[in-house]
């Protein structure tokens, strides 16, 4: 199984560092933008007392569906944030629910992995 973000990094200070967090939700799946499809992510700016997300890569003005409302603080930030690890952190893992898939599951194939780390930059990898 591969994990492509399965470590943290190193300059995240949370006390669950080296883990990804697994979030399971409901058959309605994650909060995402209607226009880009960009998943809730915590640079989302919540208005209308919880209501209404803007979307921090098109900003589209969403609709909260009712399962993810929540009420909003004096400076505008839900009061779950803390709780969500989709509104705390910048990188999490979900299962997909059924209603993601159009078809069962197949094993993949062919797996294509590309190294892209500092010392391959430097040995001239991209070149």
């Amino acid at each position: 199984m591969a994990q492509p973000l399965a470590q943290l990094s190193q300059y995240d200070l949370n006390d669950d560092a080296g883990n990804l967090p697994l979030i399971e939700f409901s058959e309605e799946g994650p909060f995402r933008c209607m226009r880009c499809r960009a998943y809730s992510n915590p640079n989302f700016t919540y208005s209308h007392g919880g209501k209404k997300a803007t979307c921090n890569l098109c900003s589209f003005l969403n609709d909260v569906p009712s399962h993810y409302y929540c009420e909003l603080d004096s400076m505008g930030m839900r009061l779950d944030k803390e709780d969500k690890a989709e509104q705390k952190y910048g990188a999490y893992e979900f299962k997909a629910p059924s209603s993601f898939q159009t078809s069962k599951p197949v094993q993949p194939r062919y797996v294509f992995m590309l190294d892209t780390s500092i010392s391959a930059i430097q040995g001239g990898m991209f070149h």
